[in-house]
């Protein structure tokens, strides 16, 4: 701490950078910056500090006015810290360049403007500050600033900014050179040398800041360094203990996050709770913001959208920009009542409007799902580049995506692959879980469960659900490992208890199947629930389908419409399908051919194979439509197209017919076999109907019960039927039969 001491100390006998030649104001200063950087054995006070500045500057110190600039960010007060900044730049103060050129980069509190950001660290530069040094680093290091991207310059200007004076743009200097590291952006990762510079960062900066040593503990647990990572942990709580009652609760804060998130220290949700409040009290808006996330998330507390949103709203009332997207989110998902999408938009907007990556990118969001828009992909990847031009890793990461998928643009894998890369360069890990699945799908890739699980595994330990719900895929598939339906519960439940959607509703399917426990349909009602709660379509489809068949509670035909209206407005196409079913059938509301058609329509362009094979339903039977084989037989074919069983099976009646074409029992035997390989039970009955009387093949009494009997174990009656015509006719002994007499 003597190094900053006299660091400072310089600074001050040079005078013209202060922009000073008054002793008292000085004098002032240097109280000023003591209180703030907890200098010459001087409390922590930033009130003090902020008291002190204001003296110096209203004198007429330029530095003083820097220095309101950043306290002003400390308080998350954006405009105000913009303009201390313009007003100490009306005085010639470089830091102040530097500061309002960081803005510029971000497009927090102004434009972006990388030129104008450019312009004022050069100037800066050009008078001698060092510090700047840092600005024109944060320039090269990614292609996101108007600059191509050069490490090894990037690397050149931090290494020179860590000279300089300032100990809050020193430390930043050296946490840039550890991120480029531990990330490998540009350069191999070296987590060694990583670690060295954040030592280098806390050494600047131990009195006034714990992030570094966070970061240094986080470090040393990717290293496998657990009791130095817990050491530094425990330091960390220590430390923040002293500073949040000398501060705004930032420390408090962040002691808060570690037991959040519980990598570093055991997980204590209830605990996080405490110091949020701790910060909160202090007036500190993030603490409320994330108070605000613990209630709209349910962890440690009652999920309460409506608590929530108003945890949203202090910490938004506070100056803290992010919070919008918390009001956003609680919109989008529903307040107490259903999404309200236009009000997301409304938010994210606000939030795009003051610069902040996430809410550029929730609009893209918005385009991306045709939420309270029309979907549109191009707009949304309009949004999602400028996003990820501000930083933003997961706009990388949903580039990727639409090129993975095909979507608004012609599916690439590689180029795909180099946006999940890119994200994680940025430091959005999550794209892992793309890598993962890359490989666990084949895309564009050998098909490796191994390399799979390498990049699940990755992720889980960066905090990933989707990552472990993804690992609970693979044990349920036996994909890579032995099926284990045990294992891919704990990694369900694990992801389940970080609030993943996919999690919830695969416990709920385990559960729903009796797969490694006891089917149990209340409980797999209970988890399908808390899916749709988060507006999951799927699982809406399926409460609805547990109403329709009366699993686990009353058979309820309205209930069922209901939940099916839910999933089919959250994107599900086989709740479309099955509204059209409730109106083929009549069920709960009056039989409607005509509304049934207009369902199975919507789901069909939807691409649902249920759809098409509905469709083609109504045109065999000639329900509101006239009758028409050839239709019948075009829809079950896009049916067929999609490996539906039971279309296999319809399209082999046909030929076994003559329905619609010429009659051709070969034909018909091609696509029972298809349809048995596709999960059909009556195409195994069929099957067993054409051995039985010797159509397009041999007449085997044997063959026929042996397919007739795999067909009534998957619970076709039709096939137990067939199994004891075969017996009292006498093809068939008592010994083979009783089972099914």
């Amino acid at each position: 701490m003597k190094r900053i001491a006299t660091i400072i100390g310089a600074v001050l006998l040079a005078g013209v950078l202060f922009g000073c030649g008054d002793a008292q104001k000085e004098d002032e200063l240097q109280k000023g910056l003591n209180a703030f950087y907890g200098l010459n054995e001087t409390e922590v006070n930033y009130e003090e500090a902020f008291r002190l500045f204001s003296e110096a500057a209203e004198a007429g110190n330029a530095r003083a006015m820097y220095y309101q600039g950043l306290y002003y960010q400390r308080q998350y007060k954006i405009s105000e810290e913009v303009d201390a900044y313009e007003k100490a730049i009306e005085n010639n103060d470089d830091l102040a360049r530097l500061g309002l050129g960081m803005r510029y980069i971000n497009g927090n509190g102004t434009d972006f403007n990388f030129e104008k950001a450019r312009s004022l660290f050069e100037t800066a530069l050009e008078n001698g500050c060092v510090e700047a040094n840092f600005g024109m680093g944060i320039l090269y290091e990614d292609d996101s600033y108007g600059v191509k991207r050069d490490t090894q310059q990037a690397l050149q200007y931090f290494d020179k900014a860590t000279k300089g004076e300032d100990p809050y743009w020193v430390s930043q200097a050296y946490n840039e050179l550890a991120y480029i590291y531990w990330y490998g952006k540009g350069v191999e990762v070296d987590l060694n040398k990583a670690l060295e510079y954040e030592i280098k960062a806390n050494e600047v900066a131990q009195k006034w800041e714990t992030i570094y040593l966070i970061q240094e503990a986080h470090l040393c647990n990717e290293m496998g360094d657990t009791e130095k990572a817990g050491e530094y942990a425990n330091k960390v709580i220590e430390e923040n203990e002293k500073l949040g009652n000398s501060e705004n609760g930032n420390a408090f804060n962040m002691t808060g996050v570690l037991y959040e998130n519980g990598k570093l220290v055991d997980e204590n949700p209830e605990k996080a709770m405490e110091y949020y409040q701790k910060a909160a009290e202090k007036g500190n808006p993030v603490g409320f913001f994330n108070i605000g996330l613990l209630y709209n998330s349910g962890k440690c507390v009652d999920q309460n959208r409506e608590k929530a949103l108003e945890y949203f709203q202090k910490a938004a009332d506070l100056g803290y920009v992010r919070a919008y997207d918390g009001i956003a989110n609680v919109y989008y998902y529903g307040c107490g009542q259903d999404p309200d999408y236009q009000k997301a938009m409304e938010y994210s907007e606000k939030e795009a409007d003051m610069g902040v990556d996430l809410g550029i990118h929730n609009i893209g969001i918005l385009y991306y799902s045709g939420q309270g828009v029309d979907q549109d992909y191009k707009k949304a990847k309009e949004y999602f580049e400028k996003a990820a031009n501000a930083g933003c890793g997961i706009s990388l990461e949903y580039i990727g995506l639409m090129y993975l998928d095909g979507k608004g643009v012609e599916p690439d894998y590689e180029l795909a692959k180099s946006y999940f890369q890119a994200a994680i360069e940025q430091g959005y890990r999550e794209a892992n879980v793309d890598l993962g699945r890359m490989y666990d799908q084949g895309y564009g890739v050998e098909q490796d469960y191994g390399k799979a699980m390498e990049y699940y595994e990755i992720a889980a330990e960066n905090g990933s659900s989707m990552a472990l719900n993804n690992i609970g895929w693979l044990y349920v598939k036996g994909h890579g490992v032995e099926q284990d339906y045990e294992k891919a519960m704990e990694y369900y439940q694990k992801a389940a208890e970080k609030d993943n959607v996919s999690a919830y509703y695969n416990i709920a399917s385990l559960y729903e199947n009796g797969y490694g426990v006891e089917q149990n349909y209340e409980k797999a009602l209970e988890y399908y629930q808390k899916a749709a709660d988060r507006n999951h379509g799927t699982a809406c489809n399926q409460i609805g389908w547990f109403y329709c068949n009366g699993y686990g509670v009353e058979k309820d035909y309205e209930k069922a419409m209901e939940y099916f209206e839910k999933g089919a407005e959250n994107g599900n196409s086989m709740a479309l399908n099955n509204i059209g079913w409730l109106y083929e059938n009549g069920y709960g509301v009056e039989q409607d051919y005509d509304k049934a058609m207009e369902y199975y329509q919507k789901a069909a362009e939807k691409d649902n194979a249920d759809a098409y094979y509905s469709i083609g339903r109504l045109y065999e039977n000639g329900y509101g439509v006239e009758q028409n084989y050839e239709k019948a037989l075009e829809y079950y074919q896009k049916a067929a197209d999609h490996n539906l069983g039971a279309a296999f099976n319809q399209i082999g009646w046909y030929y076994n017919n003559g329905y619609g074409v010429e009659k051709d029992y070969e034909k018909a035997m091609e696509y029972y076999e298809k349809g048995a390989e596709n999960g059909s039970s009556m195409a195994l009955n069929n099957i067993g109907w054409l051995y039985e009387n010797g159509y397009g093949v041999e007449q085997d009494y044997q063959r026929a019960f042996e397919y007739y009997e795999m067909s009534a174990r998957q619970g076709n009656r039709m096939a137990v039927q067939n199994i004891r015509h075969l017996y009292y006719e006498g093809y068939i002994g008592s010994d083979e039969a009783s089972e099914w007499l």
